[in-house]
C-alpha cells in the first residue's frame, strides 16, 4: 500500500464527514460510543483481525469508514477509502473538465458486475468513487474533486446530467446541473461483428453479423483498437452457437450477453477479465465452466437458470455467487473468501461441504439468507486455515421493503444462527480456531478433529486423578487444562466434563 495515497484521504476526513448526508443527530455512532459494534465492524465487515498492527493512517481510514457509513441517512459504501485500505491503486480524482469530455464517470468493474447497467455510450471515465449510494431509489456515486468532499460531482449512468456541489463548513453553497454532452463515438465493423467505439480507442462487441453462426471467435483488436467488452444482450438468442472463444484483451461481459445460447457447452473466461454482469450466461446447459480470473468481479447471477455440471472458480472472492443447480464446484488456489456459492448448490458428496485450505474467510451468505433451514448438509467441515467465519457481505439491494434487505446498519456482524443454520448442524473443525469459537458462541454441535486422548486434562498422555485435580482448578479459575479435558467433545470445558471424567476414572479403576 502506498502511504502517500492513504495520507491524501486521511487529511480530508474531518471535513468529509460533514459533507456526507447525515441525519439531524449527526455522528450518533462513534468508535468511542459503540466499542462493541466497532470491534464487530472491524472483524466481520473490514475483515481486520490485528487492528493494533495497522499504521495510524490505516486506523483513521477504518474509523472514517465506520462512522461515515453508519451515520449516513442513505445506505452508502466508502468505496475509495475501502479500496485504499485494501491496498488497491484507486487512480486519479475526477475533475470538472472530465464532465465536458466524458459521457459518464463510473466504476466500470463494479457497475458491470452488478449488472443491469448496460451503457448506451462507451465514452466513459473509469475511476473509483469516494462514496457509493446504493439504495434502489437513490443510486448514485460521489466523486470528490478536492479530496475532502467540499467539492464533488454526483453522477448516475442512468441520468443525462452531472450534479456539481460545493460545501462550506458542511453547508451546500452551490449546486449546479451539468448536462452530459453525449459524444457519439460511433461504430465500426469487421467481417463478423459490429463494435461500439469507446474511450481510449477501445471496442465493445454489440452484435454479430450472422446470428446463425455455429462458432464465434472474438478478435483481440480491430483497426488497432483493443476489444475489451461485450455489450449486454449481444449474443442473446443465438440458438445455433456451439462455441464462443474470448480474446485475452477482454475485460467486461455485460448482462444477458449470452442468454439462451443453449447449444454452448463450455465457457472459458480470459484470465484478465475484470467483470461479468448478471444473467450473462442465462438459460444455458453447460458441461464445463472455467472462471480462472483472480481479480474479476462476477455477479452472483451470472449463471442464473443455467445447468452446470462442472464449475471451476478461481477468483479472490466467490462469496457473491448464487447457483440454482446441482453442480460439482472446484475452488482455485487464489480463492480467499467464499459465501453463497454453496447456498443453492449441492456440492461435494451431495450433503457435506469440504473447504480448501486456501480459503481464509467465509461470509454469512455461505449459509443462505432466506430461511431458517440450512441449505447445506448437516455436517460442515471447516479447516484450520479459516480466519474469519460469518463476515458481512455487501449487497447492492440497499434499503428495500423486502424483509431480508434491511438497512446495512442492521447487517453488520449478523451472527444470528437462526438465519442460516438448522439446530442439528455440526461444525467439524479444530480446537482454538475460528470454527471452534463460532460453534461454541452459537450453541452448535462442535465435532473436534484432533486425535486426542480425551480425559488427559493435564496433557501428560494418561488419565488419572491428577487430571481431575487439574480440571477442578480450571473450573475455579485457578489453573489451565488442555483440550483433552473436553470429555463430551462439545468444544466447551465445563462441569459436565468433570462428571464424565470422574466416571471415566472410576471405570478405569
Amino acid at each position: 500500500m502506498k502511504k502517500k495515497k492513504i495520507i491524501t484521504i486521511i487529511s480530508a476526513l474531518t471535513i468529509a464527514c460533514s459533507c456526507v448526508n447525515m441525519p439531524v443527530s449527526a455522528m450518533e455512532i462513534t468508535v468511542s460510543s459503540n466499542p462493541e459494534l466497532w470491534e464487530r465492524f472491524l472483524k466481520y465487515d473490514l475483515c481486520i483481525l490485528h487492528y493494533n498492527s495497522l499504521t495510524d493512517e490505516e486506523k483513521e481510514l477504518c474509523r472514517f469508514i465506520f462512522e461515515t457509513e453508519l451515520n449516513s441517512e442513505d445506505t452508502i459504501i466508502c468505496k475509495r477509502a475501502r479500496r485504499t485500505l485494501d491496498g488497491y491503486d484507486v487512480g486519479r480524482r475526477a475533475t470538472l473538465e472530465d464532465t465536458k469530455i466524458y459521457d459518464n464517470i463510473l466504476d466500470m468493474s463494479y457497475d458491470c458486475s452488478r449488472g443491469q447497467r448496460n451503457l448506451n455510450s462507451y465514452n466513459y471515465l473509469d475511476i473509483v468513487p469516494d462514496i457509493m449510494h446504493i439504495d434502489y431509489d437513490n443510486y448514485y456515486n460521489e466523486y470528490w474533486i478536492d479530496g475532502d468532499g467540499t467539492e464533488k460531482i454526483l453522477t448516475d449512468v442512468c441520468n443525462d446530467y452531472y450534479l456539481y456541489k460545493k460545501y462550506d463548513s458542511g453547508i451546500c453553497i452551490e449546486s449546479t446541473e451539468i448536462k452530459k454532452s453525449v459524444i457519439n463515438m460511433g461504430c465500426i465493423a469487421d467481417d463478423n461483428f459490429v463494435y461500439k467505439v469507446g474511450s481510449d480507442d477501445t471496442l465493445y462487441v454489440c452484435r454479430p453479423l450472422d446470428y446463425t453462426a455455429v462458432s464465434y471467435i472474438i478478435p483481440d483488436e480491430v483497426d488497432g483498437m483493443q476489444v475489451v467488452g461485450i455489450c449486454g444482450r449481444t449474443f442473446k438468442d443465438c440458438y445455433m452457437c456451439e462455441e464462443i472463444i474470448f480474446p485475452d484483451t477482454l475485460k467486461y461481459i455485460e448482462s444477458y450477453a449470452f442468454e439462451n445460447c443453449n447449444k454452448i457447452r463450455n465457457i472459458l473466461l480470459p484470465h484478465n477479465i475484470k467483470a461479468v454482469g448478471s444473467f450473462a450466461f442465462k438459460d444455458l446447459d453447460l458441461d464445463e465452466v472455467n472462471m480462472d480470473c483472480p481479480y474479476a468481479l462476477i455477479d452472483r447471477l451470472a449463471l442464473a437458470f443455467s445447468e452446470v455440471k462442472n464449475l471451476y472458480i478461481n477468483t479472490k472472492s466467490v462469496s457473491s455467487f448464487l447457483f440454482e443447480n446441482n453442480c460439482k464446484v472446484t475452488l482455485g488456489d487464489d480463492v480467499v473468501k467464499i459465501g453463497s456459492v454453496f447456498s443453492d448448490a449441492t456440492v461435494m458428496n451431495d450433503s457435506d461441504v469440504i473447504i480448501p485450505d486456501t480459503v481464509k474467510i467465509i461470509t454469512n451468505d455461505f449459509f443462505g439468507r432466506f430461511g431458517n433451514e440450512s441449505r447445506l448438509g448437516s455436517d460442515i467441515l471447516i479447516p484450520d486455515s479459516i480466519e474469519l467465519f460469518g463476515t458481512y457481505e455487501y449487497s447492492a439491494t440497499g434499503k428495500t421493503n423486502e424483509p431480508w434487505a434491511e438497512p446495512k446498519q442492521s447487517y453488520i456482524a449478523v451472527l444470528d444462527k437462526e438465519w442460516y443454520l438448522s439446530d442439528d448442524t455440526i461444525i467439524s473443525g479444530y480446537y482454538g480456531t475460528e470454527a471452534h469459537s463460532y460453534a461454541v458462541s452459537h450453541n452448535l454441535v462442535f465435532n473436534p478433529l484432533y486425535d486426542l486422548l480425551f480425559g488427559a486434562a493435564n496433557g501428560d498422555g494418561k488419565i488419572a486423578i491428577s487430571d481431575m485435580v487439574a480440571l477442578h482448578k480450571y473450573l475455579l479459575n485457578n489453573g489451565s487444562v488442555g483440550y483433552g479435558a473436553d470429555m463430551n467433545k462439545d468444544g466447551k470445558i465445563d462441569v459436565f466434563d468433570m462428571v464424565l471424567l470422574r466416571k471415566q476414572i472410576i471405570e478405569n479403576n
